[in-house]
């Protein structure tokens, strides 16, 4: 397979500077599909949304090949406030957690999920054969 699966949260991002504030899509998926996509590997990602997730930003999703699953709860959003040295960021909602038997047909992962503990890559390799990949 020349190619990889790509689980966790695309995000809502709210970025504020001296000039005023934009909604736009984000998350490490998204960043990563793009990456992966550009040199020439085949993506799939792994995702969830909720039903406040605007419907501008569903096309984008959709233009770059990712096609979520959906949940009840809000979307993972980010606020980025540029106004500060440091940025200042928050994350004032966080999307229902991806479990991992949603993650099929898959032979190489690169997740970032919520729960990072010492025994995730193990639990995932024995329930689904797939090769974690590390950064």
């Amino acid at each position: 397979m020349n190619g990889f699966t790509i689980a966790g949260h695309v995000a809502i991002d709210r970025v504020i500077t001296d000039k005023g504030e934009n909604i736009q899509l984000g998350g490490p998926p998204c960043f990563c599909s793009v990456l992966g996509k550009t040199l020439g590997f085949q993506v799939e990602v792994i995702t969830k949304i909720g039903t406040d997730f605007p419907r501008i930003l569903k096309t984008k999703l959709h233009s770059l090949g990712i096609k979520p699953n959906y949940s009840e709860d809000y979307t993972t959003r980010f606020e980025l406030d540029y106004r500060y040295e440091p940025r200042r960021i928050s994350v004032p909602t966080i999307c229902e957690s991806i479990q991992i038997s949603e993650i099929k047909n898959a032979d190489r992962l690169l997740h970032m999920l919520r729960k990072k503990d010492e025994d995730l890559d193990l639990r995932i390799q024995q329930l689904t054969n797939l090769k974690i990949m590390k950064l």
